[in-house]
C-alpha cells in the first residue's frame, strides 16, 4: 500500500486508477485531495463526474480555481468513442509541453442494456492504450453502492491501481487490454435468424449502406 504521489514522476507515462467509494462523503474525501494534488502543482486538472459531486467540488474549492475544468458528467458524456476522443483532445492540448495533466471522468454506466455496459467497459480498458506513455494521471469514480458487482469487476480489470479508503493499491485483476476485450466479447451470444439484407459495399458506399439499414429498422418498426 502506497501513498498516491508515490505512483510516478511528474512525466513517467500513463497512470489509470479506479477510485471505489461508498457515499457522496466518500467521493470527496478521496476525490478532493487528488484534484488538489494536481492544482498544486500547476497541473491541468478535467473533471467530469455526476452534477451533484460537481456542485460540492465548487463548494469546498469555492468555486472553479484557475487550472481546474468541470463538467457534469450528464453534459460531458455522448457515445464512449466520442468522449473518449474529448479527453484525448483536451490531454493532447494540455500535455504539448510534456507537463502531467490530471483527469476524472466517471463512466455512465447504462445498467438496463448489457449491450453498453460491456462497450463503457471496452473504453476503459482502451484508455490504457489510447494513453500509454503519455503524462496523464486519469481517475475514474466508480459508486460501489450502486453499481454491480460485475461493474466493479470490470473496473479491477481495466485499471491498473485502485484508490480506496485504505489509499492507493495494485488491481490484483488487471488484464492486458486486448485479453479484457477479448474476453468481453467471447461472453456474448449472437442470434441467429433469417438473413434480412445482403449488400456488397465498399467505403464509398457507407451512406447507402446507413440508409438501407434505416430503411429496414424503420419496416420492422
Amino acid at each position: 500500500m502506497r501513498s498516491h504521489g508515490e505512483s510516478s514522476g511528474a512525466n513517467d507515462g500513463f497512470v489509470h486508477q479506479a477510485l471505489m467509494y461508498g457515499s457522496d462523503q466518500e467521493f470527496m474525501d478521496l476525490a478532493l485531495p487528488l484534484i488538489e494534488e494536481g492544482l498544486s502543482a500547476n497541473q491541468p486538472t478535467l473533471v467530469a463526474v455526476q452534477d451533484r459531486h460537481i456542485e460540492n467540488l465548487r463548494a469546498a474549492l469555492g468555486g472553479t480555481p484557475e487550472g481546474l475544468t468541470l463538467h457534469p458528467l450528464e453534459d460531458f458524456s455522448e457515445t464512449s468513442a466520442r468522449t473518449r476522443d474529448k479527453f484525448a483532445r483536451w490531454a493532447a492540448e494540455q500535455t504539448a509541453g510534456g507537463e502531467r495533466v490530471h483527469v476524472m471522468g466517471e463512466p455512465p454506466w447504462a445498467l438496463a442494456h448489457d449491450a453498453q455496459v460491456r462497450d463503457w467497459a471496452r473504453h476503459e480498458a482502451v484508455l490504457n492504450i489510447v494513453f500509454a506513455d503519455l503524462p496523464v494521471t486519469f481517475v475514474c469514480p466508480y459508486d460501489a453502492r450502486a453499481l454491480p458487482e460485475d461493474v466493479l469487476a470490470h473496473a479491477r480489470g481495466t485499471h491498473p491501481e485502485v484508490v480506496d479508503g485504505e489509499g492507493v493499491s495494485p488491481s490484483d485483476a488487471y488484464e492486458d487490454p486486448l485479453d479484457f476485450c477479448r474476453r468481453l466479447d467471447s461472453a456474448i451470444h449472437p442470434e441467429h435468424g433469417e438473413v434480412a439484407l445482403e449488400l456488397e459495399f465498399g467505403l464509398e458506399d457507407l451512406p447507402a449502406v446507413r440508409r438501407a439499414v434505416g430503411s429496414l429498422a424503420e419496416e420492422r418498426g
